[in-house]
């Protein structure tokens, strides 16, 4: 309540620009005007961590891609349709929780370069075009979506993956691509 008020009272700069975490999980958004919110983030030039889980933001404000310190963004039951493109200019995004939304796809051109964890359970996946885009991701969680194993197949060409959750999707096997993927240590089928 406190984060909420921050945001949407007369704003305080200085406040807003020393925030390092910020948390508006569950968060009533609708009732700020957008432009309130982006407004407000705008200043927040050493935020690390955003969490909006469950914020109902009906869109995300694309200012998240001018905040030069964030690293992790959490933007769990928003009910989002698609990843914004505006995600990956964020320069220094090192994870993304993108879990319990309606997501059928995440075009990972759309995703930064940094990204090293994607969080993407409990969606309707059943595809992540240009997935050789994220080289950087070590952990990979694609639980309960409707991906196959062929749409699986290409996540084999992520360098640096060790982790890869796909419980509860439509696989009829495991890629054997990723089966021999030299650095994939954990995996959860």
């Amino acid at each position: 309540e406190h984060a909420l008020q921050l945001l949407t009272q007369p704003l305080n700069v200085a406040a807003l620009n020393s925030l390092k975490r910020l948390s508006l999980k569950g968060a009533p958004l609708t009732s700020s005007p957008p432009a309130t919110l982006a407004a407000a983030l705008s200043h927040c030039q050493r935020l690390n961590i955003l969490d909006l889980d469950g914020s109902a933001l009906q869109e995300l404000p694309e200012v998240l891609a001018d905040m030069p310190s964030l690293e992790i963004l959490f933007l769990p039951g928003l009910g989002l349709t698609s990843v914004p493109s505006f995600l990956a200019k964020c320069p220094q995004l090192r994870m993304l929780g993108v879990r319990n939304n309606q997501l059928e796809t995440i075009n990972a051109q759309h995703l930064p370069r940094s990204l090293e964890w994607l969080i993407a359970a409990n969606n309707q996946l059943c595809a992540i075009p240009h997935v050789a885009n994220v080289q950087q991701v070590r952990k990979l969680m694609l639980s309960h979506n409707r991906l196959t194993e062929k749409a699986l197949e290409p996540v084999a060409g992520i360098a640096c993956l060790e982790m890869l959750r796909v419980a509860s999707n439509l696989l009829e096997r495991f890629p054997p691509q990723l089966a021999r993927h030299p650095r994939l240590a954990w995996v959860a089928v």
